[in-house]
């Protein structure tokens, strides 16, 4: 089971740690998937292993404002690797 995360305005300028990607994603996909009533409810693994590698050089913010990006424009449930943008797929921060 995974382990509760709490994230505060603090944590955004905190550097983001490789493991710490598939928590934190998670955690944004589920908070702002039920604040803009959408239904986007899982990440391919392919999508995952790109977001892991990424080198997040805006930290968790950056983070969050993707997965937001992501849940809005979303329409399938889930975010495939197509889904991403070209700089995060290419891994170029």
């Amino acid at each position: 089971m995974a382990k509760p995360v709490h994230v505060t305005d603090s944590t955004f300028d905190a550097e983001v740690l490789k493991s710490d990607i598939p928590v934190l994603f998670n955690h944004f996909l589920k908070k702002i998937s039920q604040m803009k009533g959408k239904d986007v409810v899982t990440v391919s693994d392919e999508a995952m292993e790109i977001l892991i590698d990424y080198p997040w050089p805006g930290n968790v913010r950056e983070l969050k404002n993707l997965v937001e990006r992501l849940v809005v424009l979303n329409e399938s449930g889930k975010i495939l690797a197509e889904d991403l943008p070209q700089n995060v797929r290419l891994r170029k921060a």
